[in-house]
């Protein structure tokens, strides 16, 4: 027989392995200092270009860096219906 309060322990045990994560990843600040310049760079000269874009022409220069650090770094320099 289990009692009701082991079944809650193990609940309670289960959720924590489950949804508990060890902390993965660089964190932040973790984009070197000159792919963040680069980026920065890229959006100023080419106002027109998205971060697809931007993400193209790293690639093509052999800078490693995810669509999502793109957007991350150019979204506040983007202003909306700026001429």
């Amino acid at each position: 027989m289990v009692t009701p309060s082991t079944l809650l322990r193990w609940h309670r045990e289960l959720v924590a392995r489950r949804w508990t994560y060890p902390h993965t990843g660089r964190g932040a600040g973790g984009l070197d200092e000159q792919v963040v310049d680069l980026v920065l760079r890229l959006a100023r000269e080419n106002p027109r270009w998205g971060y697809v874009r931007i993400l193209r022409e790293c690639r093509t220069l052999g800078v490693q860096v995810s669509a999502s650090s793109i957007r991350r770094i150019v979204a506040p320099f983007k202003v909306v219906g700026a001429s």
